[in-house]
Order: structure tokens, then C-alpha cells, then sequence
């Protein structure tokens, strides 16, 4: 069904002057000298901006007018992505899904951390660094990947996420940093300003 849908919507798009995407084939724009429209085409969402609020409404009127669409609101949740437009521009965060990851790994609770990612230390060789649940640290790197308005944390995620093969307890610790950084930021994101 995916596939059949595309197929019509992009037929129908490229049918009323849109071009496709050369390197995004689900991206769709339509442009002049100055102003341009864009259409993300993911499954069966459908997100779209322009620089002419008179275009975004022919948009809308014309996809009314073709298939039956359950809402054309502002945009605020795409992804898993929380999308807050203000007027000094658009700020994209993940505020409810730190939220849910931190309850999730049971980490909801702890003390937050100033940075993600703390230097290595010496290691105290009287002190063991035995071997972690592998399936949990796995769980808990994957997560933090899909923090994606959270460029600040991507070296320490990409750092622990090395180490998934054999994680030993210091690893993990590494990985609860993160955990303690984003409870203390959990409102960071990209904010994309008006021009």
C-alpha cells in the first residue's frame, strides 16, 4: 500500500508542476526567482512549508481536493519530533521522548550531569571492570541515536556506541552520563531563526 500510495501522490504532484527531489525522491518542490514550496513525503505523512503563505494554502486546496486528509494544522509532531513555531522562528526538540527514555532505563530519578561526556580516567586496576548486560546497553545506545535534536550529545553517544560488542561497567558509566546530561537538558534542540 506504501508503494501504491507514493506512486499516486507523487504522479499527482509532478502533474501539477512539482519537481522531485534529485537526491530525496520523496521531496517535491516548486519554485520561482524568489520563493519556493516544500513537500516531505514520509509514508503517509505529509509535511510542507513555503516561503508564500498564499502557495502553502493552494497546496492545501489542492490536496483536499484529491484525497481525503485528516489534518492540515500547524505542524507540532513529526517523527518523534516536537515542533514549536514561534515567532522568532522554529525551535525542533524531543522533550517528551528524554522524558520517556529516562523512565524507561529507570534513570528518571538520577542527578543530572553538566556535560555528557567526562574524560577517560586512570584505571585503578584493584577496581573490576566486569562485563554489562549487552542487550541493555545496546537498548539504552540506540535511544540516545534517536536524540536527533540533540546534536550536543553525538560524540559521547558515538564514543559508548564502540563499545557494544563486549560494554564493561565503566562503559556503561560513560552511558548513564549521557542519561544524567539530557535529564539536566532536556529541553535542547535546533531552533531554525525567521529571516
Amino acid at each position: 500500500v506504501p508503494k501504491a500510495w507514493y506512486a499516486t501522490l507523487s504522479s499527482f504532484l509532478l502533474k501539477h508542476g512539482y519537481k522531485r527531489g534529485t537526491i530525496d525522491q520523496t521531496l517535491f518542490l516548486k519554485k520561482d526567482s524568489k520563493d519556493i514550496i516544500l513537500v516531505q513525503v514520509y509514508v503517509d505523512d505529509i509535511i510542507f512549508g513555503s516561503t508564500r503563505q498564499d502557495w502553502s494554502d493552494e497546496f492545501k486546496a489542492l490536496m483536499q481536493s484529491q484525497f481525503e486528509m485528516s489534518s492540515m494544522g500547524h505542524l507540532t509532531f513529526f517523527l518523534g519530533l516536537q515542533v514549536d513555531q514561534r515567532l522568532d522562528g522554529i525551535f525542533i526538540h524531543q522533550t517528551k521522548y528524554v522524558n520517556d527514555i529516562l523512565h524507561k532505563f529507570d534513570m528518571d530519578t538520577n542527578k543530572s550531569a553538566p556535560i555528557p561526556f567526562e574524560p577517560p580516567k586512570i584505571k585503578n586496576k584493584n577496581l573490576p571492570d566486569g562485563p554489562v548486560n549487552v542487550c541493555l546497553y545496546r537498548s539504552m545506545i540506540g535511544s540516545l541515536m534517536y536524540l536527533t535534536a540533540s546534536p550536543d550529545i553525538t560524540f559521547a553517544v558515538s564514543a559508548c556506541a564502540r563499545n557494544q560488542v563486549s560494554p564493561t561497567v565503566s562503559k556503561m558509566n560513560a552511558v548513564e552520563i549521557i542519561f544524567k546530561y539530557i535529564k539536566g537538558h532536556p529541553k535542547l534542540g535546533i531552533k531554525g531563526l525567521n529571516i
